[in-house]
């Protein structure tokens, strides 16, 4: 955050640099999960932090799941459709809390397929 706030000419905490670290390092975090994901045949599974402060959005994701490579179409009230390649992974995401857990393709429902 201190190189982001640096680089940026912008104000550390929560809406500025800390936000941006806080949001890549998530993405980050996605992303490797993905590739372990490819390695074992694994899905992802979306998963909230189950509290008061969840988007709906991200609320009806709760469970839903997509295959490594596949994004997770999200659609939110008031930005409408995006397509996240992990949680949070859109200008309409930023500041998500969620993860994905992989599991067994056949541990999930067929009706539960959010990816495309």
């Amino acid at each position: 955050a201190d190189d982001i706030a640096e680089q940026a000419n912008m104000n550390e905490g929560w809406t500025g640099a800390e936000r941006i670290a806080r949001q890549e390092m998530q993405i980050a975090t996605g992303q490797a999960r993905e590739k372990v994901a490819d390695e074992l045949d694994k899905v992802r599974v979306w998963q909230t932090s189950q509290d008061d402060r969840v988007r709906p959005a991200h609320e009806a994701m709760q469970g839903t799941w997509a295959r490594p490579g596949e994004e997770f179409v999200v659609e939110y009230e008031d930005r409408g459709v995006r397509k996240e390649s992990v949680p949070g992974d859109s200008e309409a995401g930023i500041g998500c809390r969620c993860t994905t857990l992989l599991r067994d393709r056949d541990e999930v429902d067929d009706a539960d397929h959010a990816g495309e």
